[in-house]
Parts: C-alpha cells; sequence; structure tokens
C-alpha cells in the first residue's frame, strides 16, 4: 500500500468510526459504566476497530474488556495479557478453583462463547504494535475450568522454547511476515546470542470471549446491536472481576 491509498484508507476508516462507531461506543461507555475507556483502530491494514473498558487505574496491565468490530466478526472479549495480570488470573484460579468454575457454569449455554490462550511475541522493538499470535488452546463452554486452563498455563511456561521455534518456522514459511521481521524475531528470541529471554507470563494472552458472526449483526437495527453487545458485555464482566481481585 503506496501513501496514497494509505491516507485514503485513513480517512474513510475515520469517517466510518466517527458516524457508526463513535454513537454505539458512547452508548456502550455510558451503559457499561466502566471507569475508562477508549476507542481505536487498526492504521496499519484497517482491519478491525476496537473499544477498550477499564476497571482499574493500571488498564491494560490489569484484566478489561474489548470489543473488536472486524471485517467478519465481533468480538467482545476479556483480555489478561501482561504479566503480572497473566500471573494474578492463574493464582486466583488456584487459590478459588471452585469460584472460578462457579462463573463458568452460570454462563447460559452459548456456542458462540470460548476460553482461549495465545502466546503472544512481539515483532519488533520495545512499544511496537505487531505480534506473532500463536493460539494454544480454544475451549467451548463445558470444557472451560479452572484445572484445564492452569494446566494449558503450565505447559506454555515449561515449555515455551518450543513456541519460540514453532514462531520462527512458521514465520520462515508465511510471506507476509517478510524477511526483516522474520530476521528481527530470529535474532531477538534465537539461540545463545538472543538479546532477549522470554519470561514466558509475558507472552501469553487469556481471553474468554463471544464471536458473533458480522452478517447476524447487519440484520439487526442499532439498539438491537447494542443490547447484543451489552448482554455479552455483561456475562462477561464477573470475568473481569475475578482476575483483578485484590493481589
Amino acid at each position: 500500500m503506496n501513501e496514497y491509498e494509505k491516507r485514503l484508507l485513513t480517512e474513510r476508516s475515520e469517517r466510518f468510526v466517527d458516524g457508526k462507531i463513535k454513537p454505539l461506543y458512547k452508548v456502550l461507555r455510558d451503559g457499561l459504566g466502566y471507569q475508562m475507556s477508549r476507542i481505536g483502530y487498526d492504521d496499519r491494514d484497517f482491519n478491525y476497530v476496537h473499544l477498550a473498558f477499564f476497571d482499574t487505574p493500571a488498564e491494560e496491565k490489569d484484566t478489561f474488556l474489548n470489543i473488536f468490530i472486524g471485517k467478519r466478526n465481533v468480538q467482545i472479549i476479556t483480555n489478561t495479557e501482561y504479566p503480572s495480570s497473566i500471573g494474578a488470573f492463574y493464582q486466583n484460579m488456584k487459590d478459588d478453583p471452585e469460584g472460578f468454575d462457579a462463573l463458568v457454569a452460570a454462563l447460559p449455554p452459548d456456542r458462540r462463547f470460548s476460553s482461549r490462550l495465545y502466546t503472544k511475541i512481539p515483532l519488533g522493538p520495545v512499544g511496537w504494535h505487531e505480534y506473532y499470535f500463536q493460539l494454544v488452546f480454544k475451549y467451548s463452554l463445558g470444557q472451560t475450568s479452572a484445572a484445564s486452563i492452569m494446566k494449558r498455563i503450565d505447559g506454555v511456561r515449561t515449555g515455551f522454547d518450543k513456541a519460540i521455534r514453532k514462531g520462527l518456522t512458521t514465520m520462515e514459511i508465511d510471506p507476509r511476515y517478510g524477511e526483516d521481521t522474520t530476521a528481527y524475531y530470529k535474532s531477538f528470541y534465537q539461540g545463545r546470542n538472543a538479546k532477549k529471554t522470554p519470561e514466558p507470563d509475558a507472552f501469553m494472552a487469556l481471553r474468554f470471549e463471544y464471536l458473533i458472526p458480522l452478517s447476524d449483526i447487519l440484520s439487526l437495527d442499532q439498539d438491537a446491536v447494542t443490547a447484543e453487545l451489552m448482554q455479552c458485555a455483561e456475562q462477561l464482566r464477573p470475568f473481569i472481576a475475578f482476575g483483578n481481585r485484590q493481589k
């Protein structure tokens, strides 16, 4: 994409956000009542708009709510993706597995719900916004439990070298990543001379989410869309509170 094309896409995206997303965002912000929130969009490929809602001043360093509006789906998710927040969520499940399992059991049956763990490896210097995401597991509502999630987090912690090697293998054969990104990844994470020894908790993202096809959303009017997103967000809220229990 050249600079002219990018400018046109930026202008179109900003008009879309101003005309369609900001009114929805305002209703959700006022209705959900989180302490802080913000709105943004993918400024590289313009593939999604994201809304973020935070219950704590630490924002992303704790568990928070994201709503991603993409070209194919709408995702309503809890995001736990910093070392301290992954560690806190894990410890809270370890201390109170019955409490976590009760949250899961309280959710109504819904095939759109899943719990997911990813490895999330930066593809550039600190502050860069590109990552290599690798799915570790995707569990349905019936498969989600404190024990099943902790077991998989333990597996990532003890076998993170495998995740690093798998990521490099994928990037070397996938042209989307390019030579520069692959070379950065290899020099930064691989081998005895690697510039950084990854701390597994710093490279994980734990999510509980509802995934709604965009075609289902487009068939609804504005009020019905808002109600659907609000309902999913409220059903996930206990998971945010669980992750942000006093450390």
